[in-house]
């Protein structure tokens, strides 16, 4: 039996006239830990999401959300419109090149022996699982028919079985381990959500389901701008949709931590834990986006900066933009934590306006109100999302 020693670390962001400081926290996991697990690390340079292709117009696929779906946990809707994206040029779809039969099967790769899987700790609580969208046949399209291993995300899209939008090359016959990845943090830190002790909304945690995965922080290019995006699994022909919640150091390259029940509904085991995955599009079932703000920077008072999450989107998204009034789109920055940080010196007491960039170009701007009439711990959501 094998004892893993974990090291989490965490980011904290430069917040406007605050200068941060990274804090380095070493927690040792007596349990019994699986050939996999992984090591939180939150932090991490502020870069904007790698691979996108410029001037592309909208992908085909994916429910046009329903006018701004409010969730559960009162959260409060913010007015808004839907832009289109520019027209002209497209992204390619997967042409040419065998159709994977069946379904991806698992092969090579020796299997690790030694290690026990990590027992102890809670499941992840609330939620429902996933619907629709989430099931392919037929394996899955390559794109100009290569199929590679550790694939690198990019703005290039196939047509999944079931009409599921992938991006990217598959991840092929990579480990995918018991995390466990949860929503009450049993053993790790949810990279892609607060620092400050809450965990993510119990709206988003409903809308999002029990399937949630941690990437490998270590390998996976940009690896924060895919918080809350989507992946599609597949092992032991079956095949799921899940989360991104968070990321860290893992057992192998391009190895994923999964949910209890994502493992579960794969066949995985402590014996079986060889799976494919992909970058793909979120089943939101015609719900909006939503925003969530730093309730850090809020006690005591203080928005002359904004820190914005993005829950709930239906495509990756590449950018976040403010505005004050009648004046000019200012462009966020992200953090290693997955969230935008405004320029800070503004003041934002009164509302602003954000817009919001997919991958294909596709825009939504919604208005927020002001944030003294918002509880930090309810996100936004917004009036729509990408289609």
């Amino acid at each position: 039996m094998r004892i893993a020693h974990f090291t989490h670390w965490a980011s904290l962001a430069v917040l406007s006239a605050c200068s941060g400081t990274a804090a380095h926290i070493s927690v040792t996991d007596g349990g019994a830990a699986q050939g996999g697990g992984f090591t939180q690390i939150g932090g991490g340079a502020n870069t904007l999401a790698g691979g996108q292709s410029a001037g592309s117009s909208v992908f085909t696929g994916g429910a046009q959300a329903a006018g701004g779906v409010s969730n559960a946990s009162g959260a409060v809707a913010a007015g808004g419109s839907y832009v289109p994206p520019a027209t002209g040029g497209s992204f390619p779809k997967a042409t040419g090149g065998a159709q994977a039969a069946g379904g991806v099967t698992p092969t090579g790769g020796a299997l690790a022996t030694g290690g026990a899987p990590t027992t102890g700790g809670s499941r992840a609580t609330g939620g429902n699982k996933a619907v629709g969208g989430t099931t392919t046949t037929g394996g899955i399209s390559a794109a100009g028919g290569a199929s590679t291993t550790g694939g690198t995300t990019s703005s290039s899209t196939s047509q999944g079985g079931g009409g599921v939008i992938l991006y990217g090359t598959p991840y092929n016959n990579v480990n995918m381990w018991l995390g466990p990845v949860d929503y009450v943090e049993s053993a790790f830190h949810n990279a892609c959500g607060l620092e400050d002790g809450t965990h993510y909304p119990t709206s988003i945690q409903t809308l999002y389901g029990d399937y949630i995965i941690g990437l490998d922080g270590e390998n996976i290019p940009n690896v924060e701008s895919h918080c809350d995006d989507c992946a599609q699994l597949t092992a032991n022909g079956k095949t799921i949709i899940a989360h991104v919640v968070t990321y860290g150091i893992e057992n192998g390259i391009d190895a994923i931590d999964l949910s209890p029940q994502a493992r579960t509904a794969l066949g995985l085991s402590d014996n079986n834990w060889i799976g494919t995955w992909q970058f793909c599009a979120c089943p939101t079932n015609g719900t909006a986006i939503y925003y969530e703000f730093d309730s850090r920077q809020w006690n005591p008072q203080n928005f002359w900066y904004m820190r914005i999450w993005t829950r709930n989107q239906h495509l990756p998204v590449t950018g976040l933009e403010t505005k004050l009034g009648s004046s000019a789109w200012s462009k966020a920055t992200q953090a290693g934590d997955g969230a935008w940080e405004t320029q800070s010196g503004v003041d934002f007491s009164s509302g602003f306006q954000v817009r919001v960039t997919a991958v294909d170009n596709q825009q939504i701007i919604d208005a927020i109100p002001a944030p003294t009439g918002l509880d930090p711990a309810v996100p936004v959501a917004g009036k729509t999302n990408f289609q």
